[in-house]
């Protein structure tokens, strides 16, 4: 008889691509490959809005999160994997957030990290690329 410890999945298992890349018979097909693409603004001149944390990185209307929703809307079943990333939201450009000698404040810059991976999650189910 199984433990309820041992019942219950890792969060690195939800998906069947998942469950088999983690396996000892890993091997490469095409199946297996990510396809990227790569979410941008409109074509038109658009604004990100940009400040010293990247605070619009985990709004509903960043094109990531409103690209994350549609692709779940349309294949429920594909595995999604995004780069959680604050550079086009940061008024410097760097992914973090940043001392006042300008070094990288890693504490700072993880929890914002996983607040965008958050929203990220709330738009639908992905893995996270940091």
């Amino acid at each position: 008889m199984q433990t309820p410890a041992e019942s219950i999945l890792h969060s690195g298992y939800f998906h069947p691509t998942l469950r088999y890349w983690q396996t000892c018979a890993t091997d490469l097909r095409p199946d297996n490959l990510i396809y990227p693409i790569f979410i941008t603004p409109h074509l038109q001149p658009s604004f990100l809005f940009q400040d010293e944390r990247g605070s619009g990185a985990d709004s509903d209307d960043t094109p990531a999160v409103l690209a994350i929703k549609k692709i779940r809307s349309l294949f429920p079943e594909l595995l999604v994997a995004c780069d959680v990333c604050l550079c086009p939201y940061t008024s410097h450009g760097h992914c973090g957030i940043l001392t006042e000698d300008g070094a990288v404040n890693n504490d700072a810059s993880c929890l914002r990290l996983a607040e965008v991976a958050l929203a990220y999650a709330r738009a639908g189910k992905c893995i996270f690329l940091v």
